[in-house]
């Protein structure tokens, strides 16, 4: 049995004596010892901000956003879900892509100063499952927006196995919570609308509602 004596730094285990990190095999069991006062009870960077409710956050996106246009495109719990596929695979992934649902914690909202280029809003999100793939979810994880979402996830269960940036406009499907997904769903049978679709879907009827009123 090995042992060593070491210090816990920017999320890794370093031998005191080598200076050189220790890699622990995936999947594997190890005692940990330590002062009381060496554990935590969560981790410091974890997400604390809450949600708002309907009229707060649009009145936030208003001041943060003054000269833009602002349109509804999903509301708050809406469910949606993801494609995560891997580049690098390790010995503990059986798979190399995975599906994720995400459920809104806001109301989610496009911006446009000129009626053309649309973006999304920040949005608080939560992650709670793997709908499919081989991997155990440890805990949920949060975003203050789909992309940050994405890159945390990525972040927290496939460091340096793939980019944490996507478009959340290509990446993100409309669903609801009580239907059965699967990835072929979403890349074989185009089952689901993505974010870029309703987007198109919002921005035309916007366009044909202010052409009648013309």
């Amino acid at each position: 049995m090995k042992s060593f004596e070491v210090k816990y730094t920017k999320g890794h285990l370093v031998d005191i004596l080598t200076n050189k990190r220790i890699f622990l095999k995936r999947g594997g069991m190890f005692n940990i010892l330590g002062d009381d006062n060496q554990f935590e009870e969560k981790d410091e960077l974890h997400f604390e901000t809450l949600p708002l409710e309907e009229t707060e956050k649009l009145n936030q996106l208003e001041r943060n956003h003054k000269g833009f246009k602002l349109i509804m495109i999903a509301s708050k719990y809406q469910y949606l879900v993801y494609r995560i596929g891997l580049s690098k695979k390790t010995n503990e992934d059986k798979e190399n892509e995975f599906l994720f649902n995400c459920t809104l914690l806001e109301d989610l909202y496009i911006r446009s100063k000129n009626d053309e280029d649309w973006s999304l809003c920040d949005c608080i999100c939560e992650t709670t499952q793997c709908l499919d793939g081989d991997i155990q979810m440890i805990e949920p994880v949060k975003g203050n927006s789909l992309n940050n979402l994405f890159s945390n996830m990525v972040s927290f269960y496939f460091p340096m196995q793939r980019s944490g940036a996507c478009n959340a406009f290509d990446y993100f499907y409309l669903t609801d919570d009580n239907e059965a997904v699967r990835l072929c769903d979403i890349k074989m049978y185009n089952r689901f609308q993505n974010l870029n679709g309703k987007r198109k879907e919002v921005i035309f009827k916007m366009k044909r509602i202010d052409k009648e009123i013309q």
